[in-house]
């Protein structure tokens, strides 16, 4: 529950989520966002600021092509760096699918974080869907396995893991074929919600459930939900369950151009 502000570096993903409300959304120039919002955030006043997050789009799957880019994004995160160091900011976090190979882009990102001493005060926030998310069952393995290198290798850098609270993935809890405090501890992890919403993608919430059918879960499944998990499991905390202080006081994006 702190202070902190999101900037949207960029929309592009290829990872083409179904429910994705940045599905369709025309692209921006990534060598403008990044100088743009290193002019930003070397301006802000960081007296009630006690963080800086960085969400896309995606990062590190063949978004850093060019040099030029890459080298802006590093100079970005130079500059948090300096912040972390100086304890102006507490704490920084990005954003990744985590469903690509590791080894081009994030590992030598991961590796420059490290060598600031900086990695401990970094959360890579990713998210995690039973249904919709992944394409095949490989590219929900290699979303494992990636999560499972990260845990055994950088295990100063914290793992945040996001879902959304379709009526797949409570269906999946109620019937005890998902088990969200296991996953949690498999993969070393805490678990925030999201509510299921229509987005930008759709023209209504009828044409998304006729795409999805099962996203939207019914009001008796989610309350059943609540009692397994709340008061008999007694994973979740309703002080942070769907907590809008959860997410940031500001956000910073591009729009139209």
């Amino acid at each position: 529950m702190s202070n902190f502000i999101q900037f949207e570096l960029w929309k592009d993903c290829n990872n083409n989520c179904r429910f994705c409300f940045n599905k369709g959304q025309s692209k921006i120039d990534k060598l403008k966002s990044l100088v743009e919002i290193k002019q930003k955030i070397l301006g802000l006043n960081y007296k009630n600021i006690d963080g800086l997050a960085f969400i896309g789009g995606e990062f590190f799957d063949n978004q850093l092509d060019d040099k030029i880019i890459k080298s802006e994004f590093y100079k970005l995160f130079d500059h948090v760096n300096d912040l972390l160091k100086e304890k102006t900011i507490d704490f920084s976090f990005f954003t990744s699918s985590l469903i690509f190979d590791k080894n081009k882009y994030l590992i030598p990102f991961l590796n420059f974080l490290k060598e600031s001493g900086n990695l401990d005060k970094y959360t890579l926030c990713t998210s995690y869907d039973l249904k919709y998310r992944f394409h095949d069952e490989e590219s929900r393995k290699l979303w494992e396995e990636n999560v499972l290198f990260l845990k055994e290798n950088y295990p100063e850098l914290k793992i945040h893991t996001e879902m959304i609270l379709s009526g797949f993935l409570i269906d999946s809890v109620l019937s005890d074929s998902f088990n969200l405090k296991e996953f949690s501890e498999k993969f070393n992890t805490d678990i925030d919600f999201l509510e299921p919403e229509s987005g930008l993608y759709y023209y209504d919430k009828q044409q998304m459930i006729k795409d999805l059918p099962d996203f939207f879960p019914t009001k008796k499944a989610f309350i059943d939900f609540i009692k397994k998990e709340v008061f008999v499991e007694k994973f979740i905390d309703l002080d942070r369950f769907l907590s809008p202080e959860l997410r940031a006081n500001s956000l910073y994006f591009h729009y139209n151009g």
